[in-house]
């Protein structure tokens, strides 16, 4: 869970201007701890394994689990109400359902914003936000072509394979 202790408290910094100054601006792609960080921004980023361990932890989280294809189902919960506020609870039921759902969406989006992804010529990292936000697609292979020399980007976990 070292990983999640890099990662509590930053945030990704929303555009150029927070680039431009303050501790975020690295042009490093590893700081002084060891951890990868993105080579745009300067956020850490997490492997893919740590981003599917993230995954896991938020389904446990909100009581659900990691289907196969890779998505968290939290169960709906009560569907059917009886008493005497039967026609109230159902609304807010409904309100705390729509609550959870954003939450989850949130947590689950900023785990995967986090995933670090490693140029296969030049072995640069960058996270998802940058790419998916400012990179270019790949000529050849599709997907997000690196910043630095515009080679293919691969999540960390998977084998670096160098371009021939």
């Amino acid at each position: 869970m070292d990983w999640l202790r890099r990662l509590i408290g930053r945030s990704h910094p929303s555009g150029a201007a927070a680039v431009a100054g303050g501790d975020s601006a690295r042009s490093t792609s590893e700081p002084d701890s060891g951890a990868p960080v993105c080579g745009k921004c300067g956020t850490a980023v997490i492997t893919n394994a740590e981003r599917l361990q993230g995954m896991q932890r938020i389904a446990k989280e909100y009581g659900g689990s990691v289907d196969e294809n890779g998505t968290v189902v939290v169960p709906r919960g009560i569907s059917s109400f009886t008493g005497p506020n039967s026609l109230q609870q159902p609304a807010a039921r409904a309100a705390q359902t729509e609550e959870i759902q954003r939450n989850l969406k949130r947590d689950v989006n900023e785990n995967a914003s986090r995933c670090g992804f490693r140029c296969t010529q030049c072995g640069k990292i960058f996270c998802l936000t940058c790419l998916g936000r400012d990179a270019k697609t790949h000529p050849v292979y599709g997907g997000k072509a690196c910043f630095a020399c515009g080679g293919n980007v691969k999540a960390i976990d998977d084998p670096t394979v160098q371009a021939e």
